[in-house]
C-alpha cells in the first residue's frame, strides 16, 4: 500500500492510498474512487493502476487531458514515480517525492478556474466546511491510530483529549510495541496548536519510519500517514 497526493499550485488537495492490484479512478464525479470537486476535471478524468509493482496511468476521455511529462496520453501508460503527471490543472504525485515546500503546505481545496480559495477546505484529506471569517485551517482533535501490521496493542487508540502518548516496549506505554531492539519509548506523539507531532525517542535501536522515510527528529502527522517500527505499521487518521 502506497500513498499518493493530488496537488494544485504546490498545495495538496487530496491524499489517497493504493494497493497492489487496485485501479483507482480520479475525477470530480461522485462515482470516482478519488473525488476532487472541481470543474477543471472530468467526472472520471483518469485512472491509476498498481499492477505487479508497476504503475499505469490512463486518460478516461477527459475534456482537459491527462499528460505524462507534458505529452497527452489516452491508453494505459506505464509510468515512473518520478514522471511529471498532470490531470488538467492538477498534478499527481507519490508522497515519497513531495518537495519540502509541498509537504509543509496546508491541505486545502482551490478553485482552479479562478485561482482563489473556496469555502470548502480539505484538512488531511477530510472535508471541513468553513465560513468566511473563521480559521481557514482548523486542527482536528478526533484523530486515532490503527495498527495495520505487526505485534502492537491496543489495535486502535483514540488521540482525542490526550496531550501526549508514548509508544514502545515499556508496559506502561499507551501503545505497546513488541520486537527486538524496540525502545522502551520508541516514539511519542504530542498535541500542539499546529496539530499532532511525532518524535523518534529511541537511541540506536529500531528506526522509526513515517511513510517509508526515516524519522530523525520530529514532524507533523497528516491523515493517512503510516508510522513503521520494524514490521509494525500504524496508520494515523
Amino acid at each position: 500500500m502506497e500513498e499518493w497526493v493530488v496537488i494544485y499550485k504546490k498545495k495538496i488537495v487530496k491524499r489517497f492510498m493504493i494497493s497492489e492490484g487496485e485501479c483507482l479512478t480520479i475525477g470530480r464525479g461522485k462515482k470516482a474512487d478519488v473525488v476532487i470537486d472541481n470543474t477543471a476535471l472530468s467526472r472520471k478524468q483518469a485512472s491509476l493502476e498498481l499492477k505487479d509493482g508497476e504503475y499505469f496511468l490512463a486518460d478516461l476521455y477527459s475534456m482537459n487531458g491527462t499528460r505524462v511529462n507534458g505529452k497527452k496520453i489516452v491508453a494505459s501508460t506505464l509510468i515512473k514515480k518520478t514522471d511529471r503527471l498532470d490531470l488538467s490543472k492538477f498534478t499527481l504525485k507519490p508522497v515519497e517525492y513531495l518537495t519540502d515546500e509541498e509537504e509543509s503546505r496546508s491541505v486545502v481545496s482551490v478553485d482552479a478556474n479562478h485561482d482563489t480559495l473556496d469555502k470548502t477546505h480539505y484538512l488531511s484529506g477530510v472535508y471541513e466546511q468553513s465560513q468566511v471569517g473563521i480559521n481557514k485551517n482548523p486542527v482536528r482533535t478526533d484523530c486515532k491510530l490503527t495498527v495495520l501490521e505487526g505485534d502492537a496493542s491496543p489495535s486502535k487508540i483514540s488521540l482525542e483529549g490526550k496531550s501526549q502518548i508514548k509508544a514502545g516496549k515499556d508496559p506502561a506505554s499507551d501503545l505497546r510495541l513488541s520486537g527486538l531492539l524496540v525502545g522502551a519509548t520508541q516514539f511519542s506523539i504530542v498535541y500542539r496548536k499546529e496539530g499532532y507531532i511525532v518524535t523518534h525517542e529511541a537511541g540506536f535501536g529500531k528506526k522509526t519510519m513515517v511513510n517509508g522515510k526515516k524519522l530523525t527528529g520530529s514532524r507533523r502527522l497528516r491523515s493517512m500517514d503510516v508510522i513503521q517500527v520494524g514490521n509494525i505499521k500504524i496508520r494515523f487518521i
